[in-house]
């Protein structure tokens, strides 16, 4: 535990805010002088009236009930344009605080000057003990927000128009026995309206700068929630679209693999029926039927390419016997043969450390390198492109770049199938991004954090 733990927070260093905050704190203090310098005004007004009329019951002697009299017009008189003064003043104004430590200065003065004249010329002393009860009246002052610098001289400047005033009433009451005691207890009721002032100054700033920090915290609060809500909001048309796209997919697979079964595996098995029934009719009849076995096996070994190109384009099978980087060799390859533009594999020799990638990775980036390179062909028109696959620290990148037409990605958005790419890639914690400018072709990139099989054994 510090020294400074052991001091109470009220009497510690006040920590000065941020220029902005200050400047809103004084805002604060002006408005808040304001508000109360007309409600004082307004109390004050309705009491000096309401009393005075009690004064003769309460005042018996005539000196005092004079004295009195004149302390309550004075008063109501400065009440009145302390009352006009604070509602002139803008809340903003810098002569809000000076404006009403004068006006108060004027008050205190003016009920001075009139106490000053109580008693009788045979018995001033009557007058002190009056004075003593005014000296609370300089209490008050510490409900104004004034910062230390400024709280010291008004606070003594009150208490000297009070004390100036009534002895300027009349020179002789400084020395009346006890006028000094008087005096003393004046600056006692200074000091204590000092310490009291500035530890309500403290308080209230500490309330000001905790309910501004708690306005903040719940601005950014209500921000954070409002982004999180469109997050949200664009997350599920985000989802409910691409649920969408592959329901149309699906349909769309089913329809291929059924032109492909239709097209050209029916019309070979159809083909091979008719042939069989052919060879089974020579070899009734005893003619020769190798030529129409040589058409059969000639059938038989097309209908085993089809068969094999329908499954190898569903989910190639050189991707779970051999791994990523032959995968990609061979879809390099089958891109070439199928459009006859070039493409290029740059990935790290076979039996590297992308050998141990798990077979999710590796066929999420499979798909992304496929979906890549068939976008390119479909809208690109490239003359060439490149596949690559490496090691980055952790992570497992890979990208597929092209020389075709290029497209603005701040004003295009990127297919369903690269969307779900992307939804596969945020599952295993990966990253996804396209970048691309008309006529510079198209960059496909994704990173993948590399887990690994763990080691078979006991």
């Amino acid at each position: 535990m510090s020294l400074d733990d052991l001091v109470p927070s009220l009497l510690r260093a006040q920590p000065v805010g941020s220029p902005a905050d200050e400047a809103a704190f004084d805002v604060y203090r002006r408005a808040v002088t304001k508000q109360f310098g007309i409600l004082g005004s307004v109390v004050m007004l309705v009491a000096t009236l309401g009393w005075w009329p009690l004064d003769a019951w309460v005042l018996p002697q005539g000196a005092d009930a004079a004295a009195f009299a004149r302390m309550r017009l004075h008063a109501a008189g400065v009440e009145v344009v302390a009352l006009g003064v604070m509602a002139a003043i803008p809340a903003t104004s810098r002569a809000v605080l000076p404006a009403a430590v004068l006006l108060y200065a004027a008050l205190l003065g003016s009920m001075g000057e009139a106490l000053g004249h109580a008693g009788t010329p045979e018995a001033p002393e009557a007058a002190l003990p009056w004075l003593a009860d005014a000296w609370i009246g300089i209490l008050p002052l510490a409900f104004v927000p004034l910062r230390l610098g400024w709280r010291v001289p008004g606070t003594l400047l009150v208490a000297a128009a009070l004390g100036g005033g009534f002895f300027a009433a009349r020179p002789g009451n400084v020395d009346l026995p006890g006028a000094w005691a008087q005096v003393s207890f004046g600056l006692f009721a200074v000091l204590f309206s000092l310490v009291v002032g500035e530890g309500l100054l403290r308080l209230t700033r500490r309330g000001f700068f905790e309910r501004l920090a708690l306005d903040r915290a719940k601005s950014e609060l209500e921000g954070l929630t409002a982004s999180l809500s469109d997050q949200v909001a664009e997350r599920t048309r985000t989802l409910q679209a691409l649920t969408h796209h592959l329901d149309r997919a699906q349909e769309a697979e089913r329809r291929r693999l059924a032109h492909d079964l239709h097209d050209d595996l029916g019309q070979q098995l159809t083909a091979m029926r008719y042939t069989v029934a052919r060879l089974a009719g020579r070899l009734e009849a005893g003619e020769d039927a190798g030529a129409l076995v040589a058409d059969l096996e000639a059938l038989l070994s097309g209908t085993t390419r089809s068969t094999r190109g329908v499954v190898t384009r569903l989910r190639p099978r050189i991707l779970d016997d051999l791994g990523l980087v032959p995968a990609l060799e061979w879809l390099c390859e089958d891109v070439q043969e199928r459009t006859r533009v070039a493409c290029a594999l740059d990935a790290p020799p076979e039996g590297g450390p992308l050998d141990g990638l798990a077979a999710g990775v590796q066929l999420a980036l499979f798909r992304l390198v496929q979906e890549a390179t068939t976008n390119a062909l479909k809208h690109a028109a490239p003359a060439h492109l490149e596949v690559g696959v490496g090691l980055d620290g952790g992570t497992v990148r890979v990208w597929v770049r092209d020389d075709g037409a290029g497209f603005d990605p701040a004003t295009a958005t990127s297919g369903f199938g690269l969307l779900g790419l992307r939804e596969r890639l945020r599952g295993l914690g990966g990253t996804f991004a396209v970048r691309s400018a008309p006529g510079a072709g198209t960059t496909v990139e994704a990173s993948v954090p590399l887990p690994r099989v763990a080691p078979e054994g006991p």
